[in-house]
């Protein structure tokens, strides 16, 4: 029961000011390094994945900033180009993912075990990130 205190509280609250922001940049490289790998596979990327652990280990707020960070970086830099609109969408969808984690991390605390409630608010998200177009 010695570490039920530390799991309570969210990463980002029990760093400094300067490990959290090397925690978001970690999280950030790694999404966005994660995708750069995997681009040549259509409709399979972790960085939503990452993005949502960032969110359910760092709190929504550190969350939200990873998946927008993550997409800002991806997007300038997608060899594919980029397009305004598109990029501001799925940087603020990307964001939503992070405050997912996060609020999925606070409904946990509060039940006290994972749940099924928190199974039943996660499994959209990942039934959202299944490939949905056949593979060419």
């Amino acid at each position: 029961m010695v570490l039920r205190e530390y799991f309570t509280k969210p990463v980002s609250k029990t760093l400094t000011p300067s490990m959290r922001t090397s925690l978001i940049a970690a999280l950030v490289a790694l999404s966005v390094s994660s995708n750069y790998a995997l681009i040549w596979i259509p409709n399979v990327k972790l960085m939503d994945l990452l993005v949502f652990v960032a969110g359910f280990i760092s709190g929504p707020f550190d969350g939200a900033i990873v998946g927008a960070l993550s997409w800002i970086v991806y997007g300038f830099l997608n060899p594919r180009g980029w397009i305004l609109t598109i990029l501001v969408a799925t940087t603020v969808a990307e964001a939503v993912y992070g405050i997912a984690g996060g609020f999925l991390r606070k409904i946990h605390i509060m039940q006290g075990k994972l749940s099924w409630l928190c199974w039943a608010c996660s499994a959209p998200y990942f039934m959202i990130s299944l490939p949905t177009s056949p593979l060419h």
